[in-house]
């Protein structure tokens, strides 16, 4: 369940948003953002001017995640989220941090399940620093590291690493299997077209 408020006063949007699991709060998240809400039309309605961002997750269980998306199951595991940003929309400031323990979920859309999943990140400037994401399918390893920059808020940029060895990431079957035996790819530029190299 999602216990939203919202209130918008000299072009500033306010919301509050509490995320709820059987009875217990999961993620509390407060934004502020210059926001231009006029009926008429904008080629931009994102306005300068400061901007405020608060989210926290103490210890949620990554079953949470179910409820959100068909394409996640059979979820465990805690993840932790602390962060806070300021700035603007065109030059973000973050800080906190991200983790992932003892993760375990399956991918129906995939036919795999991946265990182990463990990962440390952490926000700083205008980044999602991702120090280590590891994961075992069938009992490959997975490990990436790199970035995510933040140019601006709504447009991430990737600098991403994935190192694989045996790890099976796809086990579909009468369609296909797919494990990396041995595999070192780099996926790098903006999110909605990024750029996919390595073997």
């Amino acid at each position: 369940m999602v216990r939203a408020a919202f209130d918008y006063e000299s072009r500033m949007l306010r919301s509050h948003l509490t995320f709820w699991r059987t009875g217990d709060a999961m993620l509390d998240v407060d934004l502020a953002l210059p926001f231009d809400l006029a009926l008429a039309a904008r080629s931009d309605r994102k306005l300068p001017g400061p901007i405020s961002i608060s989210a926290r997750a103490d210890s949620v269980d990554l079953a949470v995640f179910e409820a959100f998306t068909p394409n996640i199951r059979n979820a465990s595991g805690i993840v932790q989220l602390d962060l806070h940003g300021s700035g603007s929309w065109a030059a973000p400031r973050l800080g906190g941090s991200l983790s992932v323990r003892n993760g375990r979920m399956r991918l129906p859309s995939l036919g795999a399940t991946y265990d182990q999943v463990d990962g440390w990140a952490r926000f700083s400037g205008d980044s999602l620093l991702l120090d280590s994401l590891s994961m075992n399918g069938d009992g490959g390893t997975l490990r990436t590291t790199g970035s995510v920059r933040f140019d601006q808020l709504t447009s991430p940029v990737l600098d991403l690493t994935f190192d694989a060895r045996g790890f099976l990431a796809m086990n579909v079957p009468n369609y296909l299997k797919l494990r990396a035996e041995q595999l070192n790819i780099t996926l790098r530029g903006p999110v909605a077209h990024p750029v996919l190299r390595g073997s």
